[in-house]
């Protein structure tokens, strides 16, 4: 396969490469303001479980420990890292993750520098720092964008190891392949996508890189053996997973043809809701992409990035029909490649052209943002202990340890307290925990002789949310029959309810290891 024609060294001294640098600085500070003026709103669920996770001591986080948790603990660890050095809250806690969406604009506009030249690359630095999709998965207090960031620099390894043209300068390629798909393993399961996906798209597109053919092929072997090697622990962690019971991954369901098709293309396109005045910067990044794919059909990198599309596309696919994992969090480094696409799609126009395009696409994501930012909270954490906590002499009922561990994060973070102001009453219904994660963390139910033991003046309040309903644990046990039992979109607090609920509850419970065991 014959190398790019319009491949470039990496930006060197010059005018053209003062200009990129300065485009690309003004990229970063635009994004580092969006992102961190948008960022001041409660974390829901999965983020709460993410600041657990990050308070454990790092022997616990790389231990057979994680075996409760399917999400490997290199996030973790870097949160925690973080946590040790500031305070607890919405917008500090979102820092690290917007600081990688940042970084993975340094590390793309570097590899399109390299493949296609200075024009391609500020179009991507643009196209990143206003993308209504970078903007959402930064502010996620989880992993995605973290792996987004390691699949980038893993990508930015194939592009020079496709383009070089010295041993050093390929060496340097493999490197940054393989740490950046090891990082990408430690960082989420479905990591282990990206090497594959990267290797198919080699064989299928370079026939340097196929078995006993390429010169190669030996060298891309021996690099997937180390990041094999190099993830062996995790990959032992998840298989161990695999083979038992696993209450974490009990909610997933599959999003039905539909739906997946409109998250995929949603994805692909940097989007987040699409309404019709949003829909002209998908449009315009779709447009951008098949021009940049028509006209570098013949370069290297232009086939390798429509390989690695295709190829992570159907393995994803593949992997969905075992257990549902097509979710637009975990396919979000495929939209990478579009991206890729289209910068080398705008890349390709000159003069006015170039300039109107720039400016299109500016001001379509920049009305994509504005409207997306309405939509970034998931749930109100925040409103749910703020008002239990107003009250002294209250108990709040959760379902499951889970809850009962989220609910206790959400009082360290909103009500900067170690520990909850009232009461917190994990239920247990007959029957498998959904996150049973947190089976045996939740800080232990009040209790005496095996049953629940609170003031008798205490008002429940009853915390509902999907998939964790305390109120149908309620309901099961015979109690509040007549309380409208539609699930709810987001978590809702019913209460104050008067002590003859609790002492209802108590009568048919027990207490066994710190939670709330209901009779029906």
């Amino acid at each position: 396969m014959e190398r790019s024609d319009t491949a470039r060294r990496w930006p060197g001294s010059g005018l053209e490469s003062r200009i990129g640098l300065a485009a690309l600085t003004a990229a970063v500070l635009v994004a580092a303001m969006v992102r961190l003026a948008f960022s001041d709103y409660s974390l829901w669920f999965d983020e709460l479980a993410s600041v657990f996770f990050a308070s454990q001591p790092t022997e616990r986080l790389w231990s057979a420990w994680m075996l409760r948790e399917t999400n490997p603990p290199l996030f973790y660890t870097l949160l925690r890292w973080w946590i040790q050095g500031t305070e607890l809250s919405d917008a500090g806690l979102r820092v690290p993750g917007i600081a990688a969406s940042l970084a993975a604009i340094g590390v793309i506009y570097a590899a399109v520098a390299r493949a296609y030249g200075r024009r391609a690359a500020v179009a991507a630095a643009l196209l990143l720092a206003l993308s209504p999709q970078q903007l959402y998965f930064s502010h996620q207090v989880r992993a995605y964008i973290f792996l987004y960031l390691a699949v980038a620099v893993s990508f930015a390894g194939l592009v020079q190891i496709v383009l070089a043209t010295t041993a050093r300068a390929r060496a340097i390629g493999w490197v940054l392949y393989v740490v950046g798909a090891i990082a990408g393993i430690y960082l989420h399961t479905t990591g282990v996508i990206w090497p594959a996906t990267a290797t198919l798209a080699l064989m299928l597109v370079d026939a340097r890189f196929r078995p006993f053919r390429g010169r190669l092929w030996i060298a891309l072997a021996v690099a997937g053996g180390v990041i094999v090697l190099g993830s062996s622990w995790w990959l032992y962690i998840t298989f161990r997973q695999l083979t038992q019971p696993n209450g974490n991954l009990g909610w997933m369901q599959g999003l039905g043809l539909t739906k997946s098709a409109l998250v995929y293309v949603a994805t692909l396109l940097q989007s987040r809701q699409i309404s019709a005045l949003q829909l002209p910067a998908p449009l315009l990044v779709a447009g951008f992409a098949a021009l940049g794919a028509w006209r570098g059909r013949g370069e290297a990198v232009t086939r390798l990035t429509l390989a690695c599309l295709a190829t992570g596309t159907a393995l994803f696919l593949v992997l969905n029909l075992k257990q549902p994992i097509f979710l637009d969090r975990t396919i979000l480094w495929l939209s990478l490649f579009p991206l890729v696409l289209a910068a080398r799609g705008v890349g390709t126009l000159r003069g006015r052209g170039y300039a109107a395009a720039l400016i299109a696409l500016a001001l379509a994501l920049a009305v994509s943002v504005a409207l997306t930012r309405p939509h970034l909270p998931k749930e109100d954490w925040r409103a749910v202990v703020t008002r239990v906590a107003a009250d002294p002499g209250a108990a709040l009922l959760v379902d499951g340890e889970a809850m009962g561990v989220a609910t206790q994060m959400a009082c360290r973070v909103q009500l900067h307290r170690p520990a909850c102001p009232f009461a917190v009453v994990p239920l247990v219904s007959p029957g498998p925990q959904l996150d049973s994660w947190g089976r045996g963390l939740a800080a232990p139910a009040p209790a005496r002789e095996g049953r629940l033991a609170l003031p008798a003046d205490a008002r429940a309040y009853v915390l509902r949310r999907p998939f964790h309903d305390a109120l149908v644990d309620v309901q099961r046990a015979g109690l509040l029959r007549g309380a409208d039992a539609t699930p709810p979109e987001a978590p809702v607090v019913l209460g104050p309810y008067p002590p003859v609920l609790l002492e209802a509850v108590t009568r048919r419970s027990r207490v066994v290891e710190g939670t709330v065991r209901l009779e029906r």
